[in-house]
């Protein structure tokens, strides 16, 4: 299994969970991003993933490494999310 593999099932479990769920929340540049964190947030406590200290500006490079452990691709997983939580924290 590859990480890419890995990142790739991650990404489909989420979207699946996401449009599994009866409430619906709209995503795009004109929306309020606190609905997608809230469902990052419930999908992470779920899986029981821990969404501290994601490291979004850095995953694609540590994919590029030749190995990770699963720490380490939990981090990369995480760091997918962080922008979608950062645009909620602006004023």
């Amino acid at each position: 299994m590859t990480k890419d593999e890995v990142i790739a099932g991650a990404l489909f479990d989420f979207m699946g969970w996401l449009t599994s769920r009866k409430e619906r929340i709209v995503l795009s540049s004109a929306d309020e991003a606190s609905p997608a964190v809230d469902a990052i947030k419930d999908f992470a406590k779920m899986r029981g993933l821990s969404l501290d200290n994601a490291q979004v500006q850095t995953w694609q490079e540590a994919l590029a490494q030749p190995e990770l452990n699963a720490a380490e691709l939990e981090k990369i997983m995480l760091e997918v999310w962080q922008p979608v939580q950062l645009k909620r924290e602006q004023p």
